[in-house]
């Protein structure tokens, strides 16, 4: 077996996927059941980076064992290949209420894994722990063999780390605008423009009454005082120097990123369009190869049955 992994990095997009899927199931069928799903990312020596997810098909056996669709597995490996084809098949995930400790169906999962990579990981989401938690609620485990026993397969947890890209935090602060309660909330970008508002606001208050100050201070209304007139003076130094040229490029970064946060959201809309396309296309070439199988078998049939009429093949 290959050698271990020492860091597991994984995309924040990954997590709202895996997310996103346990939370559609439990409201589809009104239960908490666990969902399954393939990890794709990159190894980089003993390091991996998980970057993207997809969801499996597995159901429970009466005696309470796993079904992987196979069949589904691979249409979807494929698709998948052929948009990225820079990703590999790194290992399963799976949601759990103990994220901790590893399983007997973990283990099961695992196998299944490595007969589609030589050193797969095993993710477990536990979608129960509580928001407002300092314990992580991700654990990626790897696999090795027992010394002592040669067929049993052993899991240790491998040290997780949560990365994000500029376009993956775009579209995450886009999709936080409403809370966890369904109430609006501010998005980073949002919170970065208030904090800016507010301190140009509080500039050009402290430069009225600082103006009105030294109009007093003219006309002998008020005392004279050094300290803040040294106060003001150095509030006029720094004002000289600021450089308002930047002002347009500032300007054409944060209209660029509202741009390519709307580019965003159209491509995976058209994503998302074509894989349902795709699917449907390869659902409708299956079914049209089984409908002229059978044909062909049935017209063959009767020719054997009625030679004179229809011939022999």
């Amino acid at each position: 077996m290959a050698r271990g992994v020492s860091t597991a990095l994984i995309h924040s997009v990954v997590a709202l996927h895996i997310s996103d899927h346990w939370t559609r199931v439990r409201v589809q069928n009104n239960n908490s059941q666990k969902v399954y799903g393939a990890l794709l990312g990159k190894h980089s020596g003993r390091n991996i980076e998980i970057s993207n997810a997809f969801e499996l098909k597995v159901s429970v056996t009466d005696d309470k064992k796993l079904d992987v669709d196979e069949e589904y597995f691979a249409q979807r490996s494929a698709l998948y290949k052929e948009t990225f084809a820079d990703l590999d098949f790194l290992g399963f995930y799976v949601t759990c209420d103990d994220n901790e400790q590893a399983l007997e169906s973990d283990v099961f999962l695992q196998r299944k894994a490595m007969i589609h990579s030589e050193a797969p990981i095993l993710l477990k989401f536990n979608a129960n722990e509580p928001v407002a938690c300092d314990k992580l609620s991700l654990t990626v485990f790897d696999s090795r063999v027992d010394p002592t026993d040669e067929q049993q397969l052993l899991l240790q947890q491998v040290p997780v780390k949560i990365v994000n890209e500029v376009a993956e935090q775009i579209g995450l602060d886009h999709l936080a605008r409403y809370s966890r309660e369904g109430a609006p909330a501010e998005s980073t970008a949002s919170k970065q423009l208030g904090a800016q508002i507010g301190s140009i606001a509080s500039l050009h208050q402290g430069l009225f009454i600082a103006s009105q100050y030294i109009k007093s201070v003219q006309n002998d209304q008020i005392e004279r005082d050094n300290s803040i007139l040294q106060e003001i003076n150095k509030l006029c130094q720094k004002l000289a120097v600021l450089d308002a040229n930047n002002a347009p490029e500032n300007d054409f970064l944060q209209s660029t990123d509202q741009k390519l946060l709307v580019l965003l959201t159209a491509l995976t809309s058209v994503q998302g369009q074509t894989v349902r396309l795709v699917d449907r296309l390869n659902v409708l070439a299956r079914d049209r190869l089984q409908h002229e199988r059978s044909s062909f078998i049935q017209h063959r049939h009767c020719s054997n049955l009625f030679p004179g009429l229809f011939g022999r093949f």
